[in-house]
């Protein structure tokens, strides 16, 4: 018996007595997808391009601290090419494929950006950069390292800056009590 693979409109194939549905590439929103995947790239090669000229302005390296990535920053940032590919497969419309975009640009540069940080993190002479955090001596006006540890066995230094209180988490309370004192004498 032979099974004939026939259209029968524009979104369905007919095959014998099954009927398939397929989604047909959207052709209008391939240029948007492919244009927000390149300005990504962009955005992510100037923020990397831009750690080099930050280190110098931290100046030298008084203490590092851990290093460790957070996986789940890297993880939105390689989920960023499948939101951009869902552009090409449905039609949402331009608002929501123009949301959509937004999206994944801002989490192509909090991704990056937050790598970045953690793979400088250290008390600097002009500045702390920690979890993910940058902090100029500048902007900070009191250093109060936290006694108890929290739910995860990290330690909290809170600062209080203009604006408010910023806390950032520590892998040791001696990491956390060598960080404020060297700030300390920095203020």
């Amino acid at each position: 018996m032979k099974y004939a693979l026939t259209l029968v409109s524009k979104r369905r194939l007919h095959y014998s007595a099954y009927t398939i549905y397929y989604n047909e590439m959207n052709s209008n929103a391939i240029l948007p997808a492919a244009g927000a995947g390149v300005l990504g790239i962009l955005m992510a090669v100037y923020l990397l391009a831009g750690k080099k000229p930050l280190l110098k302005k931290l100046g030298p390296c008084l203490l590092p601290l851990s290093r460790k990535p957070s996986y789940l920053f890297i993880a939105v940032v390689a989920c960023v090419p499948v939101l951009f590919a869902l552009l090409c497969f449905r039609d949402l419309g331009w608002v929501m494929s123009i949301v959509l975009i937004l999206c994944g640009l801002l989490c192509v540069y909090m991704g990056v950006q937050d790598i970045i940080y953690r793979s400088i993190s250290g008390v600097y002479e002009k500045g702390i950069c920690a979890d993910g955090k940058l902090l100029w001596n500048s902007g900070i006006e009191e250093v109060i390292p936290l006694p108890d540890t929290d739910s995860e066995g990290s330690c909290i230094l809170q600062f209080t800056v203009k604006s408010g209180i910023v806390s950032m988490r520590l892998d040791s309370p001696a990491e956390r009590e060598k960080a404020a004192s060297i700030l300390k004498k920095t203020l």
